[in-house]
């Protein structure tokens, strides 16, 4: 007997649609900072307007070679005291903001030399980018149990409420 106590799934990152996502990943756009020291002296942009993406300005500025916010609005869902220490930042020319969002990526081999981005006000601008880190929430996946064969019906997993078994004998 197989038990499955997997709750609603894990939390995973939403990923962007930017043309060419695939080509990069894995090389030049993480979805989490495993290393900090892997971006000292890079040029990076961070994307996204809530605590991760305002948290990891703070946490990478002191180590970049330039840093870039861009998120597709002035307003941000973030602590008052880190979204007032990033605009601290900004003022200060220490990282720099665009208020839009990415519309292109570029660079030989998988590896970003700059981002493209469709400005609030329709311009188009390029920033120079090593790394791109998309911070723009999480969400839930069944992760492999998805590929079971198991009966689900908008992601759960469909059970017989007496005895709690699935469609798949022994599960």
């Amino acid at each position: 007997i197989v038990v499955i106590a997997a709750g609603a799934g894990s939390f995973v990152p939403k990923k962007p649609r930017y043309p060419d996502l695939e080509v990069y990943e894995e090389r030049s756009i993480d979805y989490a900072v495993h290393k900090m020291s892997k971006y000292e002296g890079k040029e990076i942009v961070i994307v996204g307007g809530g605590d991760s993406a305002l948290d990891w300005v703070l946490s990478l500025q002191p180590l970049a070679k330039k840093l870039t916010l861009v998120h597709r609005r002035e307003g941000f869902r973030a602590a008052p005291d880190t979204e007032a220490q990033f605009k601290q930042l900004v003022a200060d020319g220490k990282v720099d903001f665009v208020m839009g969002n990415i519309k292109k990526l570029n660079g030989p081999n998988g590896q970003l030399t700059s981002v493209g981005i469709e400005t609030v006000d329709g311009d188009f601008v390029e920033v120079d980018c090593e790394y791109l880190l998309p911070f723009m929430g999480l969400k839930i996946s069944l992760g492999p149990i998805a590929d079971w064969g198991l009966n689900l019906d908008r992601k759960h997993v469909q059970v017989n409420m007496e005895t709690f078994e699935t469609d798949v004998e022994g599960i």
